[in-house]
């Protein structure tokens, strides 16, 4: 599913957690990930929310590439909702 990410920044973000995924999967299977494109940061936690309050506080007007690590489900969402 995919929530107001730009299409640019959506490929950048799903590049860039391909390359993570061998790093990540298996200690953080089942979480979730928000991945800054620009910056390549990127936070995780056991709650999408969480992650994404995170990347939040530290890239307040940016937008986020996030997954549930391990899963093809795929959510991206723009700074709103309050998180």
């Amino acid at each position: 599913m995919t929530v107001g990410l730009s299409p640019g920044l959506m490929t950048k973000g799903k590049e860039q957690y391909d390359q993570l995924k061998p790093v990540i999967e298996k200690k953080y299977y089942g979480q979730y990930i928000a991945i800054e494109p620009i910056s390549h940061e990127y936070f995780i936690s056991p709650r999408l929310a969480d992650a994404l309050r995170e990347a939040k506080t530290k890239w307040p007007d940016r937008e986020f590439y996030s997954a549930r690590i391990g899963f093809e489900i795929v959510l991206s969402l723009v700074a709103c909702c309050g998180v």
